[in-house]
């Protein structure tokens, strides 16, 4: 058994030469810790300049130590692979999809190729640490996708690293983050892309065809961290996966095979034409979808004498409900409009931000007869099945030679382009998966179009044509009684 030391018998001298024999040991364990050295993938990406940085790699290739690297590099103010130094105090925002990876992978990994003994762990009441901070005054926050959308808004940052395709609205929120006056926030998006098929349209193609000079981004597969990986570790697992999945898994490509919904089905030059060229349009149809928290956003739906229908027109706006009532009918106004449908959520009391009326009671005082979406108007099934059918090229051309899509846009609607080439199909959680529904919670223009095809716009006569006028009723109790009357086209 080791006998205790009585500190209080020993002389100054004895007490500072333990003390000194601590501080060396404490060294020597310092200096014996294994050493970085980046493999040819990491090394990429620590040498790029740029500010936004997407790497697409495949499992076990050395992503999680890459952005570590990244994360602390940024928040001690040195790069060691550029030799450049950057300001400091520096705040880090490190983005997991599950808050548990903190604890689970980052800590082990800082512990791992870091002297942390000077550093404060804290963890704000929760089971996992929630910053981490520097002797230098730097920040490196912890954040996660379960975490609401407002969390990632107003927040100024440094740097952001996301480990994984993060959903879209929480990268745009981080984003808006890099104002600092004096500062150049940078970012970074590690993960093997089985998920956030935005990314694809909106990072990995720009920078393929060289639209963004801001972007690099780097694929690169498992096999280039070889050397630290288990024997036999690529074999083994490859066992279990099909050939579709070890594309993605070890060599990093893009799975936007089953991510993206509709991006296939869009083509620029057939399906986007000029208002020049746009023929009579002998009915349209007007779909909005009302917010509290972001834009209101409504689009015009037309169709032609051949039954083809043209995407005519659409605004976003942050207007209150009686200003985007007017807004809405300097839109609408050329067009011969047959109905007029807005998102359930517009019949909810208080949303008209007048008393107690509603969104659509303050759209019909405007003189815009608006009326709320049925449980039929939100069919899910029925939606994706008409926005194919309208999206897709006829397998033969016309007699012209032509493959004329059902649904053409009109050029300058931005919005609905962009909505149709990245949306996705809903991912379900924790597997390699998706729903077949599409995800449309932060694509409003595709939400408008949807209501409006779902008022089944027609030029002939036909059982399934459906139409709504607005007819006045007697008043009961001294108010006046409204309710909308079914049409026969």
């Amino acid at each position: 058994m080791t006998n205790k030391i009585d500190i209080t018998k020993m002389s100054r001298a004895e007490i500072e030469k333990r003390l000194g024999l601590v501080k060396e040991l404490k060294r020597r364990k310092r200096e014996a810790r294994t050493s970085y050295i980046p493999n040819k993938g990491q090394n990429l990406v620590h040498s790029s300049t740029k500010l936004i940085r997407a790497v697409f790699s495949g499992n076990g290739s050395g992503k999680t130590a890459c952005a570590t690297h990244e994360a602390i590099w940024a928040a001690l103010g040195y790069n060691p692979i550029l030799k450049k130094t950057t300001p400091v105090p520096a705040k880090v925002i490190y983005v997991f999809d599950t808050p548990d990876k903190v604890q689970d992978v980052f800590i082990p990994e800082v512990h791992k190729w870091f002297d942390t003994t000077s550093w404060v762990f804290s963890k704000k009441g929760r089971h996992h640490v929630t910053e981490i901070l520097l002797p230098n005054g730097s920040e490196i926050q912890f954040m996660s996708h379960q975490q609401e959308a407002l969390k990632f808004e107003s927040i100024e940052l440094d740097m952001a690293i996301f480990d994984e395709p993060p959903p879209r609205h929480l990268y745009i929120g981080l984003l808006r983050g890099g104002r600092k006056k004096g500062r150049q926030a940078r970012y970074l998006l590690v993960g093997t892309p089985i998920s956030g098929a935005w990314m694809n349209t909106e990072i990995y193609q720009p920078w393929v065809n060289g639209d963004r000079d801001d972007i690099d981004c780097f694929t690169y597969g498992t096999t280039v961290n070889e050397k630290n990986l288990s024997d036999g570790y690529m074999e083994q697992y490859g066992r279990s996966l099909t050939e579709k999945e070890k594309r993605v898994r070890f060599h990093g490509e893009f799975f936007n095979i089953d991510g993206l919904a509709l991006g296939h089905l869009f083509d620029r030059d057939l399906h986007i034409v000029t208002k020049e060229s746009v023929p009579e349009i002998v009915l349209a149809a007007v779909a909005i979808d009302p917010h509290a928290a972001k834009n209101h956003t409504a689009c015009v739906l037309g169709v032609d004498k051949g039954g083809r229908f043209y995407y005519l027109a659409e605004i976003s706006s942050k207007s209150t409900p009686r200003e985007f009532s007017r807004e809405l009918k300097k839109m609408y106004q050329p067009y011969p409009i047959f109905d007029i449908i807005c998102d359930s959520l517009g019949a909810s009391p208080l949303s008209g931000g007048d008393g107690n009326k509603s969104f659509i009671d303050v759209l019909n005082e405007e003189g815009v007869r608006a009326r709320a979406t049925s449980f039929h108007d939100k069919s899910e099934e029925t939606w994706i099945m008409k926005i194919q059918e309208v999206l897709t090229l006829p397998p033969e051309p016309d007699n012209f030679g032509q493959r004329v899509p059902l649904l053409r846009v009109v050029e300058g609607n931005a919005g609905i382009i962009k909505d149709i080439e990245t949306v996705s199909w809903t991912k379900i959680r924790n597997e390699d998966a998706y729903k077949p529904k599409l995800d449309i919670r932060n694509k409003d223009y595709l939400a408008c179009l949807k209501y409006a095809l779902a008022t089944n716009l027609s030029p002939i006569k036909r059982k399934s044509a459906r139409g709504y006028v607005r007819k006045e009723m007697p008043t009961t109790y001294g108010k006046l009684r409204r309710r909308f009357k079914r049409i026969k086209l």
